[in-house]
């Protein structure tokens, strides 16, 4: 989760940093879907993170 966060983050301030290239080669949206697509990845993982997390309490709550 945290490597999805890290690549996400920097696929987000590359784009900023580099607006006027961007701009230049017409490519919004390639980096409007490329960070949508790191976002669904990040949220993907942070939902597996959760429910394991939710697991754990779980089972430590049965066994007590």
């Amino acid at each position: 989760m945290n490597t999805l966060d890290q690549a996400m983050q920097a696929s987000a301030v590359d784009s900023l940093l580099n607006f006027e290239t961007v701009k230049y080669y017409g490519a919004e949206k390639y980096e409007v879907d490329q960070y949508h697509a790191m976002i669904k990845k990040y949220q993907k993982a942070e939902w597996l993170n959760l429910l394991s997390l939710q697991l754990l309490n779980f089972v430590q709550a049965v066994l007590i």
